[in-house]
């Protein structure tokens, strides 16, 4: 991540789409509120999250080698200490069954792909929001 900057939000993408985690990033740089990394899959997103948990990820539930399943996993077991605050994850499979098992491993969004700019735009903005509420936004 980059220099800490008071009142921005970081964000970490984490993606094995390569163009995807690129539109992500410059719909969301373009607000002016978030400071936004990538990670092309679910080690490098665990590597990130662990040198600098930022306040909010983004992470695609399906990756090969590691899914975001797995990185819930080793979030669940990292404790709170190195946990983002907010992660939201990012889905093209959406069934109930799945969707309850993204949010029993803690998530605490789940964003349905594909998503408009908007969808994308709104969810970070209630999870800022929520950020803001408790005092819980890290500086970047």
């Amino acid at each position: 991540m980059e220099p800490k900057q008071p009142g921005l939000v970081s964000v970490l993408v984490v993606d094995d789409d390569y163009e995807l985690c690129q539109v992500v990033k410059d719909g969301l740089d373009i607000e002016g509120v978030y400071i936004v990394a990538t990670a092309d899959d679910g080690a490098a997103g665990i590597r990130a999250i662990e040198q600098s948990p930022p306040d909010i990820v983004l992470l695609d539930m399906l990756m090969a080698p590691s899914s975001g399943f797995s990185v819930l996993q080793h979030l669940q077991e990292a404790g709170h200490e190195r946990r983002p605050k907010r992660v939201i994850a990012m889905s093209g499979v959406s069934d109930d069954e799945t969707i309850a098992t993204i949010m029993a491993l803690g998530a605490d969004a789940v964003l349905s792909k594909p998503f408009t700019l908007g969808e994308l735009r709104r969810t970070c903005e209630r999870a800022r929001l929520a950020l803001a509420r408790t005092g819980s936004v890290r500086s970047v």
